[in-house]
């Protein structure tokens, strides 16, 4: 189990700026799998590989919960506020909402005890898509070694490495 204070340091470490929310990326529909912008993906889904944070985020491939996978869309968080807030007061705002929500013992992650321990992300959107209209952030959950089940509905376990396809 990870201590809250490791989340919350992953958590503002892998803070993101996501730049494929745009108009014509709407979120998809909950159970919604195959190859998605990350300004598609909502909570629920799971997502075969985390991106790589060093890199423009690029299109993600969403899975059924039951298959091994990396990374899980745990928790919506939506902006009150109509004026962009800045990045980094963003970044803030939906870091500090994943610390309280996705810590485990929070009761919103019913982290099963044959679940792999995990790091979490925060996606938000950028000034431009702001402009669009996107006002949604993102906790999403990540682990190293692949997870199968959900960590939102407490049945994430262990998955052997062989069993994500190429």
């Amino acid at each position: 189990m990870i201590a809250a204070a490791g989340l919350i340091i992953g958590g503002i470490g892998w803070a993101v700026v996501l730049d494929y929310r745009t108009s014509a990326v709407q979120p998809a529909a909950t159970g919604t799998t195959g190859t998605l912008h990350t300004g598609q993906v909502v909570s629920g889904m799971c997502i075969k590989n985390a991106p790589n944070l060093e890199k423009a985020p690029g299109p993600v491939t969403v899975v059924p919960c039951a298959q091994a996978h990396r990374a899980e869309a745990l928790i919506d968080y939506t902006f009150t506020v109509t004026t962009w807030p800045g990045t980094r007061a963003a970044r803030a705002e939906v870091v500090e909402f994943c610390a309280v929500h996705v810590v485990t013992g929070s009761g919103l992650v019913p982290v099963s005890p044959d679940a792999p321990a995990f790091e979490w992300q925060a996606w938000v959107p950028t000034e431009q898509t702001w402009n669009l209209g996107d006002r949604q952030g993102l906790c999403v959950v990540t682990t190293t070694q692949p997870v199968a089940g959900s960590y939102g509905a407490g049945t994430a376990y262990d998955a052997k490495e062989d069993s994500i396809p190429s």
